[in-house]
């Protein structure tokens, strides 16, 4: 089934976007309450996955361990933009346990806030880590396996004890079981995102 309009972007009185998009909304026993296109479609998670990621974070007490400020954990919880106020959150998160951006694994890229990233290119300044829109999240990961005694380099990888603990946070907020379709699902996303997708 072809994906439904959602909605129009329109300027003016001329249609400037259309953007289409499946939708499936159920109650709390998992019926169905409304529902627009394909609920089957199989689609990227991407960044509303973030929240869930966090969750072992939190959950483990590693953000209370180490003294995660609100402004720290949302920067575990959401992507940003790049400003100096991002990069400085995630450095402070970082250097709490001993690491630096060069710990990271999420790649460099400039920042979305196009008034740094022009400030960046007029100073010869390179992009580093911290402006990745996932490097909060990144640094919560790390600070998740320091806490847990776990692995540091390879926080990324699909058998990696974080990653499982995602996968189940993941599964039990969907009411999902693991399954190896969503273990090959999982190992995809996880492929995207170690590549900067």
């Amino acid at each position: 089934m072809q994906a439904e309009i959602l909605a129009h972007v329109i300027r003016g009185e001329t249609v400037e976007s259309i953007h289409r998009g499946h939708i499936y909304v159920v109650d709390g026993e998992g019926n169905t309450v409304a529902s627009v296109g394909d609920p089957s479609t199989l689609t990227y998670f991407r960044s509303a996955a973030k929240p869930f990621q966090a969750l072992p974070v939190i959950t483990s007490g590693a953000a209370d361990a180490f003294g995660f400020t609100e402004e720290e954990i949302a920067m575990s919880i959401a992507s940003h933009s790049g400003e100096k106020m991002h990069t400085t959150h995630v450095a402070t998160m970082l250097k709490r346990i001993g690491m630096t951006e060069s710990d990271l694994h999420c790649g460099a890229h400039a920042p979305f806030y196009a008034a740094e990233a022009e400030r960046m290119l007029r100073e010869g300044e390179t992009p580093t880590q911290l402006h990745n829109n996932c490097s909060g999240k990144h640094a919560g990961f790390l600070v998740h396996c320091k806490q847990q005694r776990l692995d540091l380099d390879s926080y990324l990888e699909p058998d990696h004890p974080l990653q499982r603990d995602i996968r189940r946070v993941v599964a039990n907020a969907g009411n999902l079981q693991i399954t190896d379709r969503v273990n090959i699902v999982l190992r995809m996303l996880q492929a995207a995102r170690a590549a900067g997708v």
